[in-house]
Parts: structure tokens; C-alpha cells; sequence
């Protein structure tokens, strides 16, 4: 029964991190486009297996019709 708790407790703690990934991203597209951080940089530092990559690949999507063409 132990193991199931931790899964469970691992299953949520994993849902609640995508959920501030969201947020943070969100956030800095935000702060970009009001140009508040443009022309600078950020670093996304976690542990290993943090979706770091995936987060920073949403970003630039998101903001990709800001450049110059």
C-alpha cells in the first residue's frame, strides 16, 4: 500500500510542476513582448528530467511571429 501512496504523491507532484512550467512560461512570454527582458537572456536551471528543453522549445514557438523576417 506504501508504494501506492508514493506513486500517487509522485503522479501529483509531477502534475503540479507542468502546471508552474505553464505559469513561468507564460510568464516570460509576457515579459518579452512588454519588453521587459528583450535582448537578454535566461537561464532555466532544474534537475535533470525537468521538461527544461520542452519549456524553452514553447517559448520560442510562442514567440517565433516576433521576428524579423
Amino acid at each position: 500500500m506504501v508504494a501506492e501512496t508514493e506513486e500517487v504523491t509522485v503522479e501529483m507532484g509531477m502534475k503540479r510542476t507542468k502546471v508552474v512550467a505553464r505559469e513561468v512560461g507564460g510568464f516570460v512570454v509576457d515579459m518579452i513582448r512588454q519588453k521587459k527582458i528583450a535582448g537578454r537572456g535566461f537561464l532555466l536551471a532544474r534537475a535533470s528530467g525537468t521538461n527544461k528543453t520542452a519549456l524553452a522549445l514553447s517559448i520560442s514557438q510562442e514567440l517565433a511571429e516576433m521576428l524579423p523576417q
